[in-house]
């Protein structure tokens, strides 16, 4: 249908052209003063003129068929190239730990693999009409590092954000994207890949917390006391607020061991830890500073309230039983506070005053509290 368009096309004009000639010759024919052997040679001339007019025009019908042929062929493998690119995509995101994603403007979700089932619990098609925040726990930080993104065309790489399963835990995802901007430089969306990492974070925070905490007791270990301590001190001075310190050492720990080993001494140490906790009733900081000796800071505490603490924590110790292998025994502490004033002005000066004023406890019999 296409080639007899073409046809017409081109031979109606050459058609209706030779035909004003016959007409033409008819006219001049029916003359008195017809000269023949000129309209010989004129006819003849176009005849000729014709004649190339009709070879041009097949070569340029072929020619434009040859092409339209061409295009067809091209367009086909187009089409084909973008269906295997297509399918390519798709076996490579099913195929990969990772989920593909991409939302709109509306932060509704425009796409996303098929893996987000084994992560998320939603089929694809279930979060299509779904905004990112829906599922999202951390929701303001999430847009406050997706906006920075979009202003500063950069890219968002590796960020940590807290998720809701469908089946309501949390889960913590990895996302790395892009945002997706028109021709005109206008925002259109964000795309990106995403990856499960709650294993991993519940794996780092134990690891921080282990980094943190005295083996032993689960107190904080000394690194970490004094930085805390130190931090909460510092605040303290700059808001001009009361800040004590204090230092429990156990009386003749060595005894407890050398009589009922270390295992005995070491379940000393874990009970003594819990009366601490006990005692401090979340109002301070506790830590181990090695072998028999623990620490407590007093943030916003004034030296009163920090020696009835520590009283309280005596008596508390002096009444507990504590049963090494079948037997119970009974041990005491002797402390030593001190407090921020114009002598102890930092953390180092806290902990040598503490210091003093706890061997100084022990060399006036022990079982003693001294400020």
């Amino acid at each position: 249908m296409l080639l007899n368009n073409r046809i017409s096309t081109f031979y109606i004009p050459i058609l209706t052209l030779v035909n004003s000639k016959f007409l033409f010759a008819h006219d001049t024919f029916s003359k008195t003063n017809f000269d023949f052997k000129n309209y010989v040679l004129l006819g003849t001339i176009e005849l000729i003129i014709l004649s190339c007019l009709l070879m041009l025009s097949l070569f340029l019908l072929i020619l434009l068929n040859y092409k339209l042929r061409k295009t067809k062929d091209n367009l086909t493998i187009a089409l084909k190239n973008l269906e295997e690119s297509k399918q390519r995509f798709l076996d490579v995101t099913d195929a990969a730990e990772a989920v593909v994603w991409e939302i709109g403007r509306d932060s509704k979700f425009n796409y996303v693999s098929n893996k987000i089932e084994k992560i998320l619990g939603y089929f694809p098609e279930e979060l299509f009409e779904m905004s990112v925040y829906n599922i999202l726990k951390e929701k303001e930080n999430f847009q406050i590092e997706i906006l920075k993104s979009i202003e500063e065309k950069e890219k968002l790489y590796k960020r940590k954000y807290k998720f809701i399963h469908k089946n309501n835990n949390e889960i913590w995802l990895q996302i790395s994207g892009v945002p997706i901007y028109d021709e005109h430089n206008k925002f259109m969306g964000f795309r990106g890949v995403l990856n499960d990492i709650t294993r991993e974070h519940h794996r780092e925070c134990k690891l921080n917390i282990l980094a943190r905490s005295d083996a032993l007791t689960g107190l904080m270990n000394r690194r970490y006391f004094l930085e805390e301590s130190r931090k909460y001190l510092e605040s303290n001075i700059l808001e001009e607020k009361d800040f004590s310190y204090a230092m429990v050492d156990i009386d003749y720990f060595k005894n407890i061991n050398d009589t009922y080993g270390h295992d005995a001494g070491d379940k000393v140490l874990r009970e003594l830890a819990i009366l601490m906790k006990e005692v401090s009733k979340g109002e301070c900081l506790i830590g181990r500073l090695g072998g028999e000796e623990f620490a407590y800071a007093f943030p916003n505490t004034n030296i009163n309230h920090a020696k009835q603490l520590m009283i309280d924590l005596q008596n508390k110790i002096n009444r507990h039983a504590f049963i090494v292998n079948g037997e119970k025994i009974f041990i005491s502490v002797s402390v030593g506070i001190s407090y921020l004033n114009e002598t102890n002005k930092t953390l180092d000066e806290l902990n040598k005053a503490s210091d003093i004023a706890l061997y100084k406890g022990k060399n006036n019999g022990r079982n003693r509290i001294e400020v």
